[in-house]
């Protein structure tokens, strides 16, 4: 098996996110059941390179949990999406960073994660951290 071919296998084991439901200009996909460790590899997302509405076959690039860009996975020959738009993305992830955190553990599942996520790309201040915290610690003890 190719690595692109593994790589298409653990993007459509992740749940995806589209700009309606994020705040985001682009669709994101996330890891909800511990495919990191099943790929050897970090926490992440996924990020569509370009602004199509369709989630088959777009380009897309890898970012950490602390928001930073993936060097290896990112080809600026084919984004189409702005430093501005990567920057939101990267925003996006720093703001919910425990409750991805959770959910790729699969502590707490994707619809909880809906209910807590910090929409859109602006930082987030740091009472809205705090409260996603409370919820997702909430959820923790409740899935147990």
């Amino acid at each position: 098996m190719t690595k692109k071919e593994e790589d298409l296998i653990y993007i459509y084991s992740m749940a995806n996110r589209r700009p309606y439901q994020t705040g985001l200009p682009v669709n994101i996909w996330i890891d909800e059941k511990q495919g990191y460790k099943d790929a050897g590899h970090w926490k992440r997302i996924k990020f569509q390179l370009n602004h199509g509405s369709r989630i088959v076959n777009q380009p897309e690039a890898s970012m950490d949990l602390n928001g930073n860009v993936i060097a290896d996975t990112y080809d600026k020959t084919i984004s189409e999406i702005s430093k501005r738009e990567i920057r939101e993305v990267s925003n996006f992830v720093r703001n919910n960073f425990y409750a991805l955190e959770r959910v790729a553990d699969g502590d707490i599942f994707m619809d909880q994660f809906d209910q807590v996520m910090i929409k859109g790309g602006k930082p987030a201040t740091k009472e809205q951290i705090e409260e996603q915290k409370i919820m997702v610690d909430q959820f923790i003890e409740w899935n147990d």
